[in-house]
């Protein structure tokens, strides 16, 4: 499934297109969800894939941060008890930081439009 082409830049998709970005991302969670013991080992090969296609769409495009990459990347988890704290804890500061900015957002297009139920009737702000 290549909704993107490997050429496009971040720039050049539509703002519209953006959310299918996360179809590989949304396929992996749904794949790797499976209630059935005797096909979870094959979900969670194919949950990887999905997987591994979203981190490769995001770092190809720039989305995300230089650090998490070279995380998916690396084979085997570091060893040193220190340096998988720091990077935990770089990890949570960023996740924290974008959860911030996705509050304020929400809370920007909530001012716009109110409440969510009304989010994307008749409005170009969803669309």
């Amino acid at each position: 499934l290549r909704l993107f082409s490997p050429n496009e830049e971040l720039e050049d998709i539509s703002t519209t297109d953006l959310k299918y970005l996360m179809v590989p991302y949304m396929l992996a969670e749904v794949v790797a969800a499976t209630r059935d013991m005797e096909k979870r080992l094959e979900s969670l090969r194919q949950a990887l894939v999905f997987w591994r296609a979203f981190a490769a769409d995001c770092q190809r495009l720039r989305i995300g941060h230089q650090d998490d990459y070279v995380a998916i990347d690396r084979e085997q988890e570091p060893t040193d008890p220190a340096s998988k704290r720091e990077e935990k804890i770089a990890r949570y500061k960023r996740c924290k930081e974008l959860d911030e900015k996705v509050v304020y957002l929400f809370s920007k297009k909530r001012e716009d439009l109110g409440d969510e139920y009304l989010w994307g009737v008749g409005s170009s702000f969803d669309e």
